[in-house]
C-alpha cells in the first residue's frame, strides 16, 4: 500500500503535460462513435536510406514451392528485391520498392517481402501510401496476418487493370476458419469483394486503408470507404503487417510472370492499435489515467489524394513539435491560482515524501526509481576515449547530452541524413580515467565508444538514427576505432551484454554490482584480443581456403582495425563462405533420416521430435495444438544470419517453430547438430565447434576461444544452450542494480569493486534526485527549511554524498513552476553541485 501512494505522487506531476498519452482515436462512419488506440507505428519509408537497418520492419527470404503456393511456379522472396530509394521526398517514386523479377529462376519467380518486427497489433486502423506497378501479372498486397485463418488482406492484380476501360478493381479479402474450409475461397463466406477504384493506381500513390475492430473491418481508399465485412468470421487476435509483391504464374490469380521486372512503392506506413500484450497494453493505460490535457487523445486525421505521397501529418514529428512548444511556454501559460494550486500539492507530496524517507529511507531502491549510473572507464592507450548513448524509450528516440546526464529527444527533420543538432559526445578522458553517466529508463540501448575522436550520428525523418556502419566504406567513422556495449534498463531490470555478432574491435568489460553487494562480472576480450582473433581468422583460412581472412579489416596504417563476423564480411564480399557449411547439413540430414533428433524447446512445448523425410526435417504433433511444421536444407547464409531460408519469420511461421529453428541454427553454427540426436541438452561448452578442420562457424570459435571466461556474443542465437549449462552470451542482469561499470581496453575492464562508502553514496545521491525529480518541482525555501527543520539527518547526508562524487543534481525551477523535461538543451550547468542548490534556495525566499 505504502509504494501505491508513493506511485501516485511519482506520476502526478508527469501526466499532466501529456500529449496524445491517453491514444489515437478515429470515428465510426456509421455510429460516429469514436474508437480510441493506444499504441502506433509510423513509418515515412521515401525517408528510409537503408531498409536492413530499420528496426521496425523486416525483410524477408524465404521460398514457397509452386504447389504450396497453388502456381505454375514457385515464389522466391530474396532481401535483395526489397530496398529503400534513397531520393528526395519530392521524387514521386521515393520509398520503399517491392521488386517481381521477370526471369524464372529454378522454377520459381523473384519476389519481395517485408514484416513489421512487432506481432502484437491488434485492433487498430492500418494505412499504407502506395504506388502500383502497370507492368501486368503480379500481385501486390498489404494485409495484416496471424495465421491462414486470421488474415485481413488488400490485394492487387496488376492483371485485371484496364487501362483503355480505366476499370481498377481491388480485391478485400477476411481469411476465416470458414474460408480455408473453403478452400481458401473467402467469396462463399462473404468476406471477399472486389470493388473498382475511381482513380488509375499506376499513375500515383493512393492511401489504403482498414480498420480493424471487434466483430467488424472497414476497408478505405483516400478515405472512401469501400466495403464493411462483419461477424464472427472476423479476426480476434493480434499480428502483424505485411507488405508483399509476388508472381507465380496463376492464371486465376496473379497472372504472369511479368514480361519486364516490375515494382511498386510504399511511401510510408501507419498503423495506430491495442497491443495484444496484456501488460504492455496495460503500460499504456496507467500512462493515460489522470491526464487532463486536451491533447492527451488526438484524433487521426484522413490521408487525401493530394497527401497521400507523405503521409500527411505524422503524429512523431507533431509531438515533437507540441513539445517543444510547450516546453518554451510551460509555466508561463498557466494562471497564477495553478501555479500556486500545483505548487501547494507538490509541496505536500515532498513532505510526504520525506516522512516516508524519514521512518525508512532504505526501502526505496535505486531499481523503484527511473535513473542508474553507470561508470565508464578507459583501459585503452588512447589520450582521448569518447561514448555515446542511445536508445529509446515510450516516447521514441533519445540520447545523452555530453554532460552524461541530460536526455536528448532529437526533433525529426525534414530530409535525410541530417546532423544530431546536440553535442551527445561524453568524454571520457585518457588512460585510466573513469567518467559517471547517468541514464534513465531505455530499451534497445547501446553505449558506443570511440578512441580518439567523437563517432558520428546522423538522423532521418521519424527521427530515425543513422548508427555508425562497419559494412559501408562510405560511413564517416568507417576508419574510426569504436564498438558498443547493448542494454535495457526498465522496471524489471537492468540487462547488458557484450556482443560481437557484428565485429571484434574495442575490447569491452562489464561488471554490476547490485543492492545487496553481489558483483557479477563479464570480462569481454583481453587487451590483445582483437589481434589474437584475426591471427584466428588467418590461420583457419590458411587450414580450409574458405576466405576467413576477408573477415579482417585493416587500418590506413596496416594495423588491425576489427574483425567482421561472417554475415558483416558477406556484405563486404558477395558470396563469401558459400556453400561451406553443406557438408555439415549433408551429415545431419543423413543421420536424422534413421533416427529421431529430440530437440528440448526449454518453453511451454517441451520435447518435440524430427525426422527427415522428403529431404525435410519435419516435427509433428508440437505442444496442444499438435503442430506440424519442417525445415529445409538451409544455406551457409541462412545457418549465419540464424534469420533467414528455413529459419525465418512470416506468414504461417508459429513460435514455436522458432524455437526449433533457433536451436537448430545454434546447433549448425556450433558444429555438433550431426553429432548430438538430443539438441541443446547432452551437450557441454567445450564439445562446441570440433576441431578447426571441421565445418563449423570458426569466427564465432575464435571468439569464444579468445575472450576471457569464453562469453560474449558471436552470432545472433549464442544465447542457446543446455539446461543449466554455461551462459555464452555474455549478459549480466540484475532486478535490483545499483553501479554498472563498462570498462574499455582490455583485462582490466570493470576494475576493483566500488569500496563500500562509495556505493552507498551513490545509493544515496540516486535515491534523493529520484525524489526531487519525481515532483518535478523545486519545493521552495519554506518547505526546505520545514524539510530540514523535520528531518535534519537525512537531506545533507544524502547531498553531502552527491558532492562527494561531483554529482549534477536535476534542472530545477522556482517554487511552484512545472519542470519541463529537458527537450534539447541543458537547464543548469552541469559544474552545479547539489549544495548550489540548497545555496539557490537560500536567496530566493523573497520569491514565496
Amino acid at each position: 500500500m505504502m509504494r501505491f501512494f508513493i506511485f501516485v505522487f511519482l506520476v502526478a506531476g508527469q501526466l499532466a503535460s501529456a500529449i496524445c498519452e491517453c491514444g489515437y482515436y478515429i470515428t465510426d462512419p456509421t455510429t460516429k462513435e469514436p474508437t480510441v488506440f493506444m499504441d502506433r507505428l509510423e513509418t515515412s519509408f521515401n525517408q528510409v536510406c537503408d531498409i536492413s537497418r530499420n528496426r521496425d520492419w523486416v525483410r524477408q527470404q524465404f521460398t514457397v514451392s509452386a504447389e504450396s503456393g497453388r502456381g505454375d511456379y514457385g515464389k522466391a522472396f530474396t532481401l535483395k528485391n526489397v530496398r529503400a530509394c534513397m531520393t528526395t521526398p519530392s521524387d514521386a517514386d521515393s520509398g520503399l520498392a517491392l521488386r517481381v523479377g521477370s526471369i524464372i529462376d529454378n522454377g520459381t519467380v523473384s519476389a519481395g517481402e517485408v514484416d513489421t518486427a512487432r506481432l502484437d497489433l491488434h485492433w487498430g486502423s492500418f494505412r499504407a501510401g502506395i504506388k502500383l506497378t502497370a507492368e501486368n501479372g503480379t500481385c501486390a498486397a498489404f494485409f495484416w496476418y496471424f495465421n491462414d485463418t486470421q488474415e485481413i488482406d488488400i490485394e492487387f492484380l496488376s492483371r485485371e487493370f484496364d487501362h483503355q476501360s480505366g476499370s481498377y478493381p481491388i480485391n478485400l479479402v477476411v481469411q476465416s476458419l470458414r474460408s480455408l474450409e473453403a478452400g481458401y475461397d473467402a467469396s462463399k463466406t462473404g468476406t471477399y469483394k472486389r470493388v473498382n477504384l475511381d482513380f488509375n493506381p499506376t499513375d500515383a500513390f493512393h492511401e489504403y486503408r482498414f480498420d480493424y475492430t471487434p466483430n467488424q473491418v472497414l476497408f478505405y481508399a483516400d478515405s472512401r470507404l469501400l466495403a464493411r465485412m462483419e461477424g464472427s468470421d472476423i479476426p480476434s487476435t493480434g499480428g502483424h503487417l505485411i507488405l508483399q509483391h509476388w508472381s507465380n504464374g496463376n492464371q486465376l490469380w496473379s497472372g504472369g510472370p511479368p514480361a519486364e521486372d516490375a515494382t511498386i512503392t510504399v511511401s510510408y506506413v501507419k498503423a495506430y492499435f491495442n497491443s495484444s500484450n496484456s501488460e504492455h497494453q496495460s503500460h499504456l493505460k496507467q500512462r493515460c489515467l489522470g491526464s487532463s490535457k486536451k491533447e492527451a487523445m488526438c484524433m487521426i486525421l484522413d490521408v487525401t489524394r493530394e497527401n497521400a505521397t507523405t503521409g500527411g501529418k505524422f503524429f512523431s514529428d507533431a509531438q515533437a513539435l507540441q513539445k517543444e512548444e510547450q516546453d518554451k511556454t510551460n509555466g508561463a501559460a498557466d494562471s497564477i491560482e495553478r501555479v500556486w494550486f500545483d505548487g501547494l500539492i507538490r509541496g505536500l507530496g515532498f513532505i510526504f515524501m520525506l516522512t516516508l524517507l524519514e521512518v525508512g529511507f532504505d526501502m526505496f531502491t535505486v531499481s523503484f526509481f527511473t535513473l542508474i549510473h553507470i561508470v565508464l572507464e578507459n583501459h585503452t592507450d588512447s589520450a582521448s576515449l569518447f561514448a555515446h548513448i542511445t536508445g529509446r524509450d515510450e516516447q521514441g528516440v533519445v540520447m545523452l547530452l555530453a554532460d552524461g546526464q541530460t536526455v536528448y529527444r532529437p526533433v525529426s527533420p525534414s530530409e535525410i541524413l541530417q546532423p544530431v543538432g546536440a553535442d551527445h559526445a561524453v568524454p571520457i578522458g585518457g588512460p585510466g580515467s573513469r567518467r559517471t553517466v547517468r541514464i534513465p529508463h531505455i530499451f534497445g540501448g547501446r553505449i558506443w565508444f570511440c578512441k580518439g575522436k567523437p563517432l558520428t550520428f546522423l538522423l532521418n525523418p521519424g527521427p530515425a538514427v543513422v548508427e555508425p556502419s562497419v559494412t559501408n566504406p562510405t560511413d564517416p567513422n568507417f576508419d574510426a576505432d569504436w564498438g558498443f556495449c547493448e542494454f535495457t534498463f526498465n522496471n524489471d531490470q537492468l540487462y547488458v551484454n557484450v556482443s560481437y555478432v557484428d565485429f571484434v574491435s574495442l575490447p569491452i568489460g562489464l561488471k554490476l554490482e547490485n543492492e545487496a553487494g553481489k558483483v557479477t562480472h563479464v570480462p569481454g576480450m583481453p587487451r590483445n584480443g582483437l589481434d589474437e582473433v584475426c591471427a584466428g581468422l588467418q590461420h583457419q583460412a590458411k587450414k580450409d581456403g574458405a576466405g576467413w581472412e576477408k573477415l579482417v579489416v585493416k587500418s590506413s596504417s596496416g594495423a588491425n582495425l576489427r574483425a567482421l563476423s561472417p554475415n558483416a564480411g558477406a556484405e563486404l564480399h558477395p558470396g563469401l563462405l558459400e556453400g561451406y557449411f553443406v557438408p555439415a547439413v549433408d551429415a545431419a540430414w543423413a543421420r536424422y533420416v534413421k533416427e529421431d533428433l529430440v530437440v528440448n524447446t526449454q518453453a511451454e512445448w517441451g520435447d518435440v521430435v524430427g525426422r527427415v523425410r522428403d529431404d525435410k526435417l519435419g516435427f509433428g504433433n508440437v505442444g496442444k495444438d499438435k503442430m506440424n511444421f519442417h525445415f529445409s536444407k538451409p544455406s551457409t547464409r541462412d545457418i549465419l544470419s540464424c534469420s533467414t531460408g528455413p529459419f525465418a519469420g512470416g506468414p504461417g511461421v508459429s513460435a514455436a517453430q522458432l524455437n526449433v529453428g533457433a536451436r537448430l541454427a545454434a546447433a549448425l553454427n556450433r558444429g555438433t547438430l550431426a553429432g548430438n540426436g538430443r539438441q541443446p541438452e547432452g551437450e557441454r561448452v567445450e564439445m562446441y565447434y570440433g576441431k578447426v578442420e571441421e565445418r563449423t562457424n570458426h569466427y564465432s570459435r575464435i571468439c569464444h576461444e579468445v575472450t576471457i571466461e569464453g562469453r560474449g556474443y558471436a552470432f545472433p542465437y549464442d544465447d542457446v544452450g543446455a539446461s543449466g549449462g554455461v551462459d555464452q552470451s555474455g549478459f549480466l542482469n540484475d532486478g535490483r542494480p545499483k553501479v554498472l561499470t563498462v570498462g574499455v581496453g582490455g583485462p582490466n575492464s570493470g576494475s576493483e569493486p566500488h569500496s563500500r562508502a562509495e556505493s552507498e553514496a551513490v545509493a544515496a545521491a540516486i535515491r534523493f534526485e529520484a525524489l526531487l525529480k519525481s515532483i518535478h518541482f523545486a519545493p521552495g525555501p519554506i518547505v526546505l527549511v520545514m524539510a530540514l527543520l523535520l528531518f535534519p539527518t537525512r537531506l545533507p547526508a544524502a547531498a553531502a554524498a552527491a558532492v562527494s562524487l561531483s554529482y549534477s543534481p536535476p534542472p530545477l525551477l522556482l517554487p511552484g513552476c512545472l519542470n519541463p523535461p529537458a527537450h534539447g538543451r541543458q537547464l543548469l550547468p552541469s559544474s552545479l553541485r547539489l549544495v548550489k542548490v540548497f545555496e539557490a534556495w537560500g536567496t530566493k525566499l523573497a520569491v514565496i
